[in-house]
Parts: C-alpha cells; structure tokens; sequence
C-alpha cells in the first residue's frame, strides 16, 4: 500500500468511526509532500535527511614514513587528509576537534615496521589527555604489526581526539601511506 497523497475521501458522519480514525492518523502523519511541520512525513523529509547529509566525518592518514624513540610516547602524525566534512581535524596539531556532543566511531590502523625480535607496540586513543582506547601487540622476528584500535566514544562538543604510539625497545617505524596507517571518525549520533 503506497503512502496516501491526498486526505482521504471518507465522509464524516456517514461512517463516524473509520472517518475518525482515518483523519485523525492524516493530520499527525501528513500525506505524501505535506507542508505542515508538525506532520511526520515533513519531519522525516526534512529534519531527518538534513541531520544525515550534514553529519561529520573524516579519515586522515600519514604521508610519511615516522621514526619512534624507544620507549617513547608520541603523536601520529596524521597529516594528510582524505576527506574532512565538517574541516574538524587539524594536520598541524594532528587532532580531531568534536564540533558537537554525540557518539563517535573511531577507527585507527597502524603498521609498524618492526627491528628486532620480541619488540612491543602501544596504539592509543586519546581524549584530551585521557587513554580511551588501546590496543597492543608483540613482534617474533623482524617483521611488521599491524596496531587496530576501533570503538564508540561519546564525545563532548570540544573534546580533541588524537592517537598515540609508542615501541618498547628499538626505533621501530610508523609506515606512511593511505592504506597503511590512518585514522577514521564519523559522528553516528547526537
């Protein structure tokens, strides 16, 4: 059954109870193009579809190849972008800025290039100063890891979002390149 374009031809008084119902169910729902704002066919076609279309998002990468400090903490330098809606990441700072409150998806792919045997890598997330997600993983062998952190976050309008690595023994390094080692976020909800 379509959705209705017109309000229907039931007549009033002739049969009360369906004509009730009927006309009741077109005023709140609105018929198909209606221009009435409260109706949810208006909702659905115009708030709902503006809230989708406007919604944020970005994925950022690293162009080139970084060295880490052993035993060091640092900042991924994510500073390319493949898309920013929203020009809510900074490739100088390498950091997401939250335009609104809302849940976040999150996901983080890091490939390290590996030295020496039994070196360990740290991947975190961060809000501000805070560790929010982590991942971690342990080399055999000269070789490459592949640091994968991914989850939800509910996010305060202004909170800085950035990812942290870090190595325990050698410099081992971060591989630049799209593929290799970014990050995404997308706001899912507010």
């Amino acid at each position: 059954m379509a959705f209705p374009t017109d309000k229907s031809d039931v007549v009033d008084n002739v049969d009360d109870v369906l004509a009730a119902h009927i006309n009741a169910l077109e005023t709140k729902m609105g018929v198909d193009g209606s221009a009435v704002a409260s109706s949810l066919d208006y909702i659905v076609n115009h708030l709902a579809v503006a809230k989708i279309v406007n919604t944020t998002k970005a994925r950022v990468y690293t162009s080139n190849n970084q060295v880490l400090v052993a035993n060091t903490e640092e900042i991924l330098e994510l500073n390319q972008e493949t898309f920013d809606i929203g020009s809510n990441f900074d490739t100088g700072t390498y950091k997401f800025t939250a335009p609104v409150t809302g849940y976040y998806q999150i996901d983080v792919s890091v490939r390290y290039a590996i030295n020496a045997d039994q070196d360990q890598i740290t991947t975190r997330v961060k809000v501000g100063d805070t560790v929010t997600l982590e991942g971690k993983g342990q080399a055999s062998g000269a070789s490459t890891l592949q640091g994968i952190v991914s989850g939800l976050l509910f996010l305060t309008a202004a909170d800085e979002v950035s990812v942290w690595v870090m190595n325990n023994d050698n410099a081992d390094t971060i591989s630049g390149g799209t593929t290799f080692t970014w990050m995404s976020i997308h706001l899912l909800s507010v």
